[in-house]
């Protein structure tokens, strides 16, 4: 079990107790603070006791300790505060315990239970409060691991605020530090993003960036200081800021959307991306449009099925897909790539699941066999080179292995609801795989099942998915 305690007041009294309870201290009491860590257990001294206002602010906790000199006010507050989930039985006080200093000062504190329907989120892993940003860096720098920090590097320098401490990492290496973090009480917030995309490892599920790129960034990297760390290139860091200002911010950024909206100079984007831009020689304004245009021209935007899933967050993001897809609307009914995984093979299944593509609706115009360079690219480039298991199923797919190009001349019409949940998906029929998977797994046990297909959402990502593994069949989009 990790301990944190949250206090000012009385970090002493956490300090002097006996090293070997391993209770990390966090000198700040505030409702973020405690959100954010990775202890199992908190201590809520001081006023940290308000964050029992609202269940999800401390729900990935198991228990707390509340200490009961705290004072009158403040433990009446914190039981008031509690009594809704007291009723409810989400908060449990179950036992008094005593911490006692090593040189005798004594404390009294409820223990208290938590049973919390709401899940634990993974999002991010912690690193111990008393470290700065560069402190981390120089730990995983000894441990020879592979990475660079993103970005904003005079914070890290200068240890200046951060929400969160980003950084690039070999896919082989983040479970070394996932498990070296483990065993130490972390407050301060960490997002490591991977280079390949893995749901098995603490990192994004899907590649941040498109998988070569991310290569590319740890084969150029620079140190950050004489001292420790690493960084992008300064070419690199100049694409991957404005990547992040493009795909995962947009107008949060800062930037304007067009040539015509106002600069403001003094936004952190603009300050770090213009003298990069004069040192480097590039020719682009730094405005969102520009910028994506510029990505795109430079290969640096990630594939269609990807940067899909930023836009359910970047509205600015979405309105551009969806003028990409309009461009393609003189086409004549919609097309759509089926890509099987190895599994498949496995199975035996392939002539049977063909047939099945068939009967769902659908022309079958092309096929391809992928191997050799075909495969790696559909591997690295589509699906955010993510390939894995998936964590609803219980086994591996493999990579993809053949691709079937079809053509459906009347498309299914989207309902209202199911646009809500397939916003990208432009034909209602192509909605029927999920279905299919199910009736297809239905023949195994649960540990043999697995996802056997994957597919375009729509006409546009076709285009694309073609022109990566199978441009000679660009053609039959008419």
């Amino acid at each position: 079990m990790r301990y944190i305690a949250f206090s000012k007041e009385n970090a002493d009294f956490y300090r002097k107790l006996d090293s070997s309870l391993q209770i990390g201290l966090c000198p700040e009491e505030t409702k973020e603070a405690v959100t954010n860590s990775n202890a199992d257990i908190a201590i809520l001294d001081g006023d940290s006791y308000r964050v029992l206002r609202k269940e999800r602010d401390y729900r990935r906790l198991m228990e707390f300790y509340l200490p009961l000199d705290i004072g009158a006010g403040r433990l009446g507050k914190a039981l008031l505060l509690a009594s809704r989930y007291l009723v409810r039985g989400r908060l449990r006080p179950y036992a008094l315990t005593t911490l006692e200093t090593t040189d005798g000062v004594r404390r009294r504190f409820l223990k208290t239970r938590i049973y919390s329907n709401k899940t634990r989120n993974h999002e991010y892993d912690y690193y111990p409060s008393d470290w700065s940003p560069m402190d981390f860096l120089r730990f995983i720098d000894g441990m020879g691991i592979n990475y660079v920090a993103l970005r904003w590097h005079d914070k890290i320098i200068n240890d200046l605020p951060m929400k969160d401490l980003d950084i690039l990492i070999a896919d082989e290496d983040i479970s070394k530090v996932t498990q070296a973090l483990s065993k130490l009480v972390g407050r301060k917030m960490l997002h490591m993003h991977s280079v390949g995309g893995n749901e098995n490892v603490k990192a994004d599920a899907m590649a941040y960036f498109p998988p070569s790129l991310s290569r590319r960034i740890l084969e150029n990297r620079q140190p950050l200081t004489e001292n420790g760390g690493f960084r992008p290139s300064d070419e690199d860091y100049f694409f991957s800021l404005a990547y992040h200002a493009v795909v995962d911010k947009g107008p949060l950024s800062g930037l304007p959307e067009t040539a015509e909206g106002p600069v403001d100079t003094e936004n952190r984007f603009y300050k770090v991306l213009a003298p990069l831009k004069e040192s480097l020689g590039l020719r682009v304004e730094l405005n969102l449009d520009a910028l994506a245009a510029f990505l795109e021209e430079s290969r640096w935007l990630p594939p269609a099925d990807r940067i899909a899933k930023f836009a359910i967050h970047n509205k600015w993001l979405e309105k551009r897909i969806r003028s990409a897809h309009a461009a393609a609307s003189n086409i004549k009914g919609e097309y759509a790539v089926f890509l099987f995984r190895d599994i498949v093979r496995e199975w035996g299944l392939l002539d049977e699941l063909r047939a099945d593509i068939k009967k769902m609706g659908f022309d079958i115009i092309f096929e391809k066999e992928l191997s050799g360079e075909s495969r790696e690219r559909a591997t690295l480039e589509i699906r955010g080179g993510n390939w894995t298991a998936g964590a609803a199923w219980g086994a591996g797919a493999g990579k993809p292995f053949r691709l079937i190009l079809v053509h459906d001349p009347k498309p299914l019409k989207m309902t209202q609801k199911q646009m809500r949940l397939q916003p990208f998906v432009t034909n209602a029929r192509l909605l029927k795989k999920g279905e299919w998977r199910a009736k297809v797994n239905s023949r195994f046990p649960k540990e043999k099942q697995a996802n056997f297909i994957h597919a375009s959402d729509n006409t546009h990502e076709t285009r694309e998915y073609l022109s990566v593994i199978a441009p000679e069949a660009l053609e039959l989009l008419k």
